[in-house]
């Protein structure tokens, strides 16, 4: 069941939002900051900024602490494709694939990895969601859309 993939992936103790931005309108930097706000440990990895929201950039998921056990992508599909790779390597085993940022097939191969992964969903339904993003929740439930 997906409902319990996604459980699980949220119970992980210390997340990773690869491709965060430093742009407070960009998806990637308001869902660091979401989950900050809620108490998760969050590492922002961009090798296209230096800090996020006063916290240094990991530059690349090789360079991560190992104890971060769960990714989220806000990559473009064609570099998660690769990133996922480096990911796996490392022996990181829980993805969110947020809306847009993967290949279907990039999404098979690491759950033929064993890899927990969560595809083309939004955080923000499944972290205390709020405002539109509740109004969405409610909406996906009445239309059998909300996963189960």
């Amino acid at each position: 069941m997906e409902i319990q993939r996604i459980n699980r992936f949220f119970k992980c103790s210390k997340f990773a939002i690869v491709g965060v931005s430093s742009d407070n309108n960009k998806t990637g930097n308001a869902i660091f900051r979401e989950l900050k706000k809620q108490s998760y440990q969050v590492i922002p990895v961009s090798n296209k900024t230096n800090e996020v929201e006063g916290i240094e950039c990991i530059t690349s998921i090789a360079d991560l602490p190992s104890d971060v056990d769960a990714l989220i992508f806000i990559t473009k599909p064609n570099v998660t494709d690769q990133l996922v790779k480096e990911a796996i390597e490392k022996g990181i085993n829980n993805f969110f694939f947020q809306l847009g940022s993967a290949h279907q097939e990039t999404f098979e191969y690491a759950q033929e990895k064993g890899v927990n992964a969560i595809f083309n969903r939004c955080v923000f339904m499944f972290v205390n969601p709020k405002g539109i993003h509740k109004f969405h929740v409610v909406l996906a439930k009445l239309f059998r859309a909300y996963p189960n």
